[in-house]
């Protein structure tokens, strides 16, 4: 222990931290010096202390505990406590540079202009307390309260609202560039989507070309199909078609990547691929790995014919193996081609009447005067072997009979009637009719052919 003199009307002890060390420098780095004084001391008086103390107790860490009684404390000692309290690190800078401190007794009121509820929020009422009496002995009561009038409040509120917020500058990737010309395609004057990668000067080869060693390469081509694959790292396969060839682009996502847009390209959408030709052995063919993708667009076929035509004979993907396009595509470009009809003639079925008729529908909204016609490529048995006995010319108004028979099978050899129907027509109206059932001799089988 060691007695020190700070100046008039203080004085201390200095206790090094160990309980057998020597005020000297072998009893270690580290030790308090308690002052005891009448009021609180200043920052500058307890810096002018630490400074004289420091040459006779080199090595070791001074620190000025600062003690008087609570009756001395006054609004100067306060803020004292308040700057030493952001000193270790308390987050109270700027809330209480113009506060207001009343004192009454061991009351403590510290009206703040603004972070009321920030400060209440930290319990800054409590640490300010136990600050005090660490020093006092005497722990007061602390309150806190805004010392802005309401009318201050509403104003402050209302230029907060009438506060326009700087324009936001936002920088967006530039995804169209220029239209370009790609060789053997007559491509609008619609800018370029740049889709994927960035913007090249394309210079492609046909996709019947591929192959070989691969490497590099610039194709064009037709979306036809799209597909993904795998859970976590997704493959998205996209098979393209120049009409002389056709190939899978292959794109192969990364852990977390999103590479979904590749899965949503529309089929019949027209892109130009620059990238690397290879292939692949679990595809078992080429495949090309693209990192530059544009879209482009192609012009749509025109017919300039001064005389538009009317398809009488054509076939959709519903007549099998003989046709790939859709019903309501097809009546559509005849449609925009200016074809006043279209007829729809699949191969033994109408499947394809449905999607038609929509189309029709929809056109006819702006264009009444088209025409669809509903028709089939029919079957009919061989008309060379007679299946009509004891034909007889008679006008259609005349009187003739309509019969109907049901059988117990299909082979007039070994059949026999079951039911018989038939109708009077005179004059294209039925006069008389005439239904009965016939035994057959023997038991109908439960599924009867006929």
């Amino acid at each position: 222990m060691a007695a020190v003199y700070g100046g008039p009307g203080l004085c201390g002890l200095f206790w090094p931290r160990g309980r057998r060390a020597r005020p000297d420098a072998a009893a270690g780095a580290a030790g308090h010096l308690y002052a005891a004084q009448f009021c609180p001391a200043g920052q500058g008086l307890c810096a002018r202390l630490l400074a004289s103390l420091a040459p006779d107790y080199e090595g070791f860490e001074l620190r000025i505990n600062n003690l008087f009684g609570y009756a001395t404390l006054d609004e100067a000692g306060l803020r004292e406590m308040m700057e030493e309290m952001k000193r270790d690190g308390v987050p109270i800078n700027g809330f209480l540079d113009r506060c207001r401190i009343t004192i009454t007794g061991q009351n403590i009121t510290i009206g703040v202009c603004h972070g009321t509820k920030f400060l209440q929020e930290m319990q800054f009422e409590r640490l300010l307390a136990e600050r005090i009496a660490a020093h006092t002995g005497v722990k007061p009561k602390v309150t806190l309260e805004s010392s802005v009038g309401e009318a201050e409040q509403r104003q402050m509120k209302e230029k907060l609202e009438r506060k326009i917020a700087p324009p936001v500058v936002k920088f967006e990737k530039k995804n169209t560039a220029p239209s370009i010309k790609v060789e053997g395609l007559d491509l609008t004057d619609k800018p370029v989507t740049i889709f994927h990668g960035k913007m090249f000067t394309p210079k492609t080869s046909p996709l019947k070309d591929l192959g070989g060693e691969g490497g590099k390469c610039m194709i064009w081509g037709d979306v036809f199909f799209t597909e993904v694959k795998g859970n976590f790292r997704k493959i998205y396969t996209v098979s393209i078609t120049d009409y002389t060839g056709s190939i899978n682009l292959k794109i192969r996502a990364q852990e977390g990547e999103d590479c979904s847009k590749w899965e949503y390209i529309p089929k019949g959408t027209t892109v130009v691929v620059r990238g690397d030709c290879s292939y692949d052995k679990y595809e078992h063919d080429y495949i090309v790995w693209p990192y530059d993708v544009l879209f482009v667009e192609r012009k749509k076929r025109e017919d300039h014919a001064p005389a538009k035509r009317v398809e009488l004979h054509l076939h959709t993907k519903l007549s099998s193996m003989d046709a790939f396009c859709d019903p309501g595509g097809i009546v559509k470009l005849a449609h925009r081609m200016g074809h006043p009809a279209i007829a729809i003639t699949d191969h033994g079925v109408c499947q394809g009447y449905p999607e038609a008729m929509l189309a029709a529908d929809a056109i006819h909204k702006t264009d009444p005067d088209f025409k669809l016609i509903y028709g089939c490529e029919a079957y009919f048995v061989d008309d060379m072997i007679p299946c009509v006995y004891g034909v007889k010319d008679e006008p259609l108004n005349g009187e003739f009979c309509v019969f109907d028979t049901e059988t117990t099978g299909l082979d007039p050899g070994v059949e026999y009637l079951t039911e018989i129907g038939a109708v009077i027509v005179r004059n294209g109206e039925v006069v008389e009719e005439f239904d009965t059932f016939v035994k057959p001799g023997r038991p109908s089988p439960p599924r009867s052919p006929s």
